[in-house]
């Protein structure tokens, strides 16, 4: 795999002293290249970026060394840390949801993840959706997302295959099995309004044929499953 480095990111600072790398973030663009080169590199209002952008033909470009903190993953939350910019490495595939991702990009980025995770030693747990870290506020890489492909070559953990239909789930707590698996539940104490929002997320990782919103028998079976693997 052939890295571009021949565009760099302004928007960036130190991580902190005491934070290494433990997690892969993958977003999506919603935006063409060219928008989403000026978006992740140039100064502005609000300055976001990443370390790599993957073009629509497979083309991976380095905007940032792994070693800085840049702005991609905002206000965020897994397995009780918050902030993630400060531990993450983040990944944008340009593409406008609902759009299939291109096979080249998806190439790309399972050979791009391989090599992440074994020069930080990040395990497949820890490879996320930008959605699994904010996922009151943001919905990519969504549904389109082949993350099966991603199980395959073990850059994510295995995910469920099906649900015996009739299976008690009367005793699961989905709330505790969410916060199990690292989602931020808290702000569900106050606002419960929002658990759709937390539900469809899940199930555009999970169940990708079920992005309802709704906690049916389909998707508590696939909570129970996902929360028994890391």
């Amino acid at each position: 795999m052939i890295i571009d480095f021949s565009h760099q990111t302004k928007n960036f600072n130190q991580r902190p002293i005491n934070k290494k790398i433990d997690y892969i973030v993958i977003h999506n663009t919603e935006r063409n290249f060219h928008t989403s080169l000026n978006l992740l590199t140039q100064l502005s209002d609000y300055p976001v970026s990443c370390h790599y952008l993957i073009d629509e033909d497979g083309t991976p470009y380095q905007l940032l060394d792994d070693s800085l903190r840049a702005w991609h993953a905002g206000q965020s939350y897994w397995r009780g840390q918050e902030n993630l910019n400060d531990n993450s490495i983040g990944i944008e595939l340009v593409n406008s949801q609902p759009d299939p991702f291109n096979g080249h990009q998806i190439n790309t980025c399972t050979a791009l993840c391989h090599t992440l995770m074994q020069a930080h030693n990040i395990p497949p747990c820890n490879v996320l959706a930008h959605s699994d870290i904010a996922p009151y506020r943001k919905t990519d890489p969504g549904a389109q997302f082949p993350w099966a492909i991603l199980a395959q070559h073990g850059i994510v953990p295995p995910l469920p295959n099906s649900v015996a239909p009739n299976r008690n789930f009367d005793s699961i707590d989905p709330i505790q099995a969410f916060a199990n698996i690292g989602y931020d539940t808290h702000p569900l104490a106050e606002h419960p309004e929002l658990l759709p929002l937390l539900i469809a997320n899940f199930q555009r990782r999970y169940c990708q044929d079920n992005v309802t919103g709704v906690l049916d028998v389909q998707t508590i079976g696939c909570l129970i499953y996902v929360s028994n693997q890391c």
